[in-house]
């Protein structure tokens, strides 16, 4: 077997297959033949578990070994990030679980019954239905008339490739190259990648004043502390702390900068149609870090996003703040109601 060159901590493995919508499933069938299935599948006492028909093939590999593996692509590199010419060096960076095990059956009509449920708050997680119990009346024909599988974690190997072929400044400077290409969802995969390799010095389209880092979108855990820096403001007092906590986490786009301790000091979002216009909102930064030149970097990190850089009009709205968004070439609009300002561009 071909050695593993980029081993992954065995909790990081498991937190990918637990996350994961679907799993591929492999075994043999009775006459040797390969069965490949791709199935909604919940981790339950060390265990992947699954459902099934009884007369399922997946059930006739009862007692036999099996094999179930996830990958993710984060990000399909360029050749160009490594060599102006040759193709070659085109990449995916990526992780990756697989599971090896021998498939059993679950008889205990109770653990049927948990992974049933867990299957259901995966796929339906708001509800909407009779929670799956052993003995309720709406369930117990079915628990007892189905397969509920399991494959041990027996054995667990995870892979992550994250460029640690190559120089730290290939890294950044295919960091660069991503985000100038700008995938869907790069900016969460850049900060992925970053927090992943701590040894690596960050790009220098990240690199802020007095020793802070740009990120292109903040962690999901930051987003508490994105509230409380805007939520005291003059625009957001009939705003409720979880509306903008909503506002955040489903924001196309989010930009955000941290202190040398690596917390969130200032925060920036915008919506886009990613052609036409898009509205930057929420832009703040903590007191003790402005007029230190904070704010204009994250808020030239946010149009330079790849979803505001080609927009043809950016507004905004501000009563406090025209001169400092004036740098950036924004003049104002004339409305009736708030001061609007708009960034055009030919």
């Amino acid at each position: 077997m071909r050695a593993n060159r980029f081993p992954w901590p065995r909790e990081h493995a498991l937190a990918l297959l637990a996350a994961a919508d679907t799993v591929r499933f492999a075994l043999l069938d009775d006459d040797g033949s390969p069965i490949l299935r791709c199935l909604h599948a919940v981790l339950d006492d060390d265990a992947l578990c699954f459902h099934g028909s009884r007369r399922g093939t997946k059930s006739r590999g009862v007692g036999r070994p099996a094999v179930a593996s996830v990958e993710r692509t984060l990000a399909i590199v360029p050749s160009y990030a490594f060599d102006p010419e040759r193709a070659c060096p085109a990449t995916t960076w990526y992780q990756s679980v697989q599971v090896r095990g021998t498939l059993v059956r679950v008889e205990d009509p109770h653990r049927k019954a948990r992974v049933l449920q867990a299957l259901m708050e995966r796929l339906q997680g708001e509800g909407g239905h009779a929670r799956i119990t052993a003995d309720h009346p709406l369930y117990q024909r079915a628990i007892d008339g189905l397969d509920v599988l399991a494959l041990p974690l027996d054995e667990v190997s995870g892979r992550a490739k994250l460029g640690q072929n190559r120089s730290d400044a290939q890294v950044r400077r295919a960091l660069e190259c991503l985000w100038r290409r700008g995938d869907p969802g790069i900016d969460a995969v850049i900060g992925e990648i970053l927090d992943a390799r701590p040894e690596l010095e960050v790009p220098e389209f990240l690199r802020g004043p007095e020793g802070t880092q740009l990120c292109c979108r903040p962690r999901p855990s930051e987003v508490d502390d994105a509230v409380a820096l805007v939520e005291h403001e003059y625009w957001n007092t009939t705003s409720s702390s979880e509306t903008l906590r909503r506002a955040h986490q489903r924001a196309p786009v989010w930009i955000g900068a941290r202190d040398q301790h690596g917390r969130l000091i200032a925060t920036a979002r915008a919506s886009s149609d990613g052609a036409k216009h898009a509205w930057i909102y929420d832009v703040a930064v903590a007191p003790a870090w402005r007029g230190r030149g904070v704010g204009r970097a994250v808020l030239g990190l946010l149009l330079d996003h790849p979803q505001i850089r080609e927009v043809r009009h950016v507004h905004l709205q501000t009563r406090d703040a025209g001169r400092f968004y004036g740098q950036f070439g924004f003049v104002p609009y004339p409305t009736d109601g708030n001061p609007r300002w708009v960034l055009s561009r030919a």
